[in-house]
Formats: structure tokens, sequence, C-alpha cells
């Protein structure tokens, strides 16, 4: 299921990055230390997970103590661009598989 849905974010990033052009939103990108500098400074948030897709995006997700959130996509050229913002995120506890 979270693979499925990190396929999903990594696929509308790409196609979002690729596909803007005129007429199109364009996606707020930057340097990946500056946006996280951005990303604690204007809203606290931190880096809370992070994985590498197998195109080498990385994928992290910032969280603050308000519970707000914002997730990030990195280029292997080091930019990144935001996917999604948000507010109520929870570190879910790992559950063990049923064997």
């Amino acid at each position: 299921m979270i693979k499925l849905m990190v396929r999903g974010i990594i696929s509308a990033a790409v196609t979002l990055s690729i596909g803007a052009g005129p007429g199109h939103a364009q996606m707020a990108c930057a340097a990946r230390d500056q946006a996280a500098k951005n990303l604690n400074a204007v809203h606290q948030e931190a880096p809370v997970a992070a994985g590498v897709a197998e195109n080498g995006f990385l994928i992290e997700v910032f969280a603050s103590p308000q519970s707000t959130f914002t997730i990030l996509i990195t280029r292997p050229d080091g930019v990144s661009c935001l996917i999604a913002t948000g507010d109520g995120w929870i570190i879910a506890k790992p559950t063990k598989p049923k064997t």
C-alpha cells in the first residue's frame, strides 16, 4: 500500500515537473538545502521520514510539532519540489505483518 502511494506521488511529481509549461501551474522548487531551511524557519518543520525511489529521487516528509507537514521530492541534481502540504501529520506505529 505504502509502495503504491509513493509511486503515485513520484509519478505526479515527475509529470508536473516535466510537463509544466505555459498555461500550467509551476511547482515550487528550490535547492534542497534552501527548501529545508525555509520549511524550518517558516513552519518549524523538520524531516521525519525519507526514502529513495527507484529513479533516484529522494522523497522526504517534513513535519512540525503542531502537526503541519510538507512532502518534498528532490531530483538527483539537488533541486527539491514541493509536492504537498497539510495538517494533522501523525507518526504511526509500525505493525508486524501477520504470519
